[in-house]
């Protein structure tokens, strides 16, 4: 690995988790909305703190899933490394298979019958910006694990 390719890692890394951050805190404003001051639905509460939510605490899930999602992009920005690539890849696992649970718990945030009316429309708000989020997530995760490969970091072949 070159001088130049791992300072254009590192220096990148901070900058997606600041990213992340902001998407975090969009995302949760956004599930707070839809939330409607206890009025609403908590789904998207639920899908953008993943797994955090799976703690059926409404203040985890709003404040956590910033963090969490910093967490994401600094994982995906550092995916050349290969230890980090997996913590990325068994974290967005964790991520998608806890929601089950989550969305399960008509009580907690699995509160289908509330997505209804206004709330509906917030809801796909959600869901749109959560999906949009997503793909700029995995193609950060693909522009790593390449820029990496073709810069030496990690073999190809391996996860």
């Amino acid at each position: 690995m070159t001088q130049g390719t791992e300072q254009t890692i590192w220096t990148s890394a901070p900058f997606a988790s600041f990213i992340g951050l902001l998407v975090g805190l969009i995302l949760s404003f956004v599930g707070f909305i839809a939330a409607g001051v206890g009025h609403g639905s908590y789904v998207i509460i639920g899908l953008v703190s993943s797994p955090l939510g799976t703690f059926g605490n409404v203040l985890i899930a709003l404040f956590g899933a910033p963090v969490l999602w910093g967490l994401f992009a600094y994982l995906a920005a550092t995916a050349a490394q290969r230890n980090k690539r997996r913590s990325f890849l068994a974290l967005m696992a964790l991520h998608y298979l806890t929601l089950i649970p989550i969305w399960s718990n008509p009580d907690g945030f699995g509160d289908w019958a509330y997505v209804g009316g206004i709330t509906r429309d917030r809801v796909m708000l959600g869901f749109a910006l959560y999906g949009i989020a997503q793909i700029a997530l995995w193609a950060l995760f693909a522009r790593a694990k390449i820029r990496g490969r073709d810069a030496g970091v990690s073999h190809p072949e391996k996860l």
